[in-house]
Order: C-alpha cells, then sequence, then structure tokens
C-alpha cells in the first residue's frame, strides 16, 4: 500500500459514520484496488478497535469452559460468564433452552466468600485453584460463581440448539462446534 493511502484512510476510519455511504464505497473500491491487504487489516483493527466497535463482537476472546459455557475476560477482575441452559422440556421430551450471561466481578468478593463460592465445586481455597489452573485461575473462580448463581426464569427462550447457535454467534460473535453434531 502506497504512503498516499496510509493517512487517508485512518481519517476515512474515524470519520466513517459521518461520511455518505456513496463516498465511502467509492473511496473503498479505489482503495482495495492499489492496497497492500496487511496493511489494510492493522490500519482498519486498530482503529475499529481504539473507537469501539468491536466492543460487542469479541469471538476470540470468549474462552470455552465446557460443552455449553464461555467466559470472557473483561478486565482482571471481572469475567462474563456465559452458558447455555436446558431450561425446561416440552410434552414431547425437546429441550427449552435459555442463553445465561452472569456479570462476575471478584473484587467485590472476600476471600471467605470466594473460598465458600469455590468450596462447592471441590476446590478448598483460591490457593487450590491456583496450584491447578495458574494464570486461568480467575477465570476458574468466575466459572464457579457464576455456577452458584440460580437461573433466572427471564428471557428468550429457544426450543432447539440451532437456534440458540445463531444468537451465539450473531449476538457474541461465538462459533460453536456441537451444533454439527445436532441431528435435526
Amino acid at each position: 500500500m502506497s504512503k498516499k493511502w496510509f493517512t487517508p484512510l485512518h481519517w476515512l476510519v474515524s470519520r466513517i459514520g459521518e461520511m455518505d455511504p456513496i463516498e465511502v464505497e467509492q473511496f473503498l473500491i479505489r482503495l482495495a484496488e492499489s492496497a497492500d491487504p496487511q496493511i489494510l487489516k492493522s490500519v482498519f483493527e486498530d482503529e475499529l478497535i481504539n473507537d469501539g466497535y468491536y466492543d460487542d463482537v469479541r469471538s476470540s476472546e470468549w474462552e470455552k469452559t465446557s460443552e455449553m459455557q464461555w467466559v470472557y475476560r473483561v478486565t482482571d477482575t471481572r469475567f462474563d460468564v456465559l452458558d447455555v441452559v436446558n431450561h425446561k422440556l416440552t410434552e414431547d421430551g425437546r429441550g427449552v433452552y435459555r442463553i445465561r450471561l452472569v456479570e462476575v466481578e471478584l473484587s467485590s468478593y472476600t476471600e471467605e466468600q470466594i473460598a465458600k463460592e469455590i468450596e462447592v465445586h471441590g476446590y478448598t481455597n483460591e490457593k487450590h485453584v491456583r496450584t491447578i489452573y495458574g494464570s486461568d485461575t480467575n477465570y476458574i473462580i468466575a466459572q464457579c460463581i457464576a455456577e452458584n448463581i440460580e437461573p433466572s426464569s427471564d428471557g428468550p427462550e429457544y426450543t432447539n440448539l440451532i437456534m440458540v447457535a445463531d444468537v451465539l454467534f450473531h449476538e457474541k460473535g461465538i462459533k460453536t462446534d456441537w451444533i454439527e453434531s445436532i441431528a435435526v
């Protein structure tokens, strides 16, 4: 990509919401015809991340912790724990699912409270978890706390896992690997 595109590209990305869509399209066509793809990707990602455009689509940062559970680290002490809960059964025995999102702020728990939360999962204390999981300790503790919270009966219900997978992907950027094994 020539240097003549670098500054205009930064300018475009920072002002894209204020521009006429036709102008944006024409600029992008000219840019795509002469640009180095790696530089384009780098510039767009840097600007869009800095401006917060990717705040809700963060698929690479959701860690799968079990078959239907993911954890996202917001900060060192705040985690979002998302799991798919088989909420109830229909009359014909099919599952009805809910997507549950629990925000866990570890700094709001004392050592004693954390010990109590993780004890039901077989851990004696935070040090025990740290010995097993090392740098992933806070992920595990957040997961334990979230699992101890009774699921709400509020929110949308989904009558099959295909619908759940679609919502996970479009709302959270999570690609499920279990959807391929579901018989429709």
